[in-house]
């Protein structure tokens, strides 16, 4: 197991919250990990079932669109 590079405590799970991401255009789901113990954030991701379904529904509009037949 991991240890907290903070408290020093094992961490054998992390505490996991929703966040915004925000950049100076957009912004995203995401999470944060936190150990359990002291609630320091050790680590900040996209949310990735938000990212999947956001690929997915993109993919799936390219796919639907109408190709361009020059004319």
């Amino acid at each position: 197991m991991s240890a907290c590079p903070k408290c020093g405590a094992t961490v054998g799970f992390l505490r996991a919250s929703y966040i915004d991401i925000t950049g100076p255009d957009q912004s995203w789901d995401g999470v944060s990990c936190a150990c359990p113990k002291c609630d320091t954030i050790l680590g900040v991701l996209f949310d990735p079932i938000v990212l999947k379904n956001e690929i997915a529904r993109e993919a799936l509009a390219q796919l639907q669109r109408r190709p361009d037949d020059g004319s």
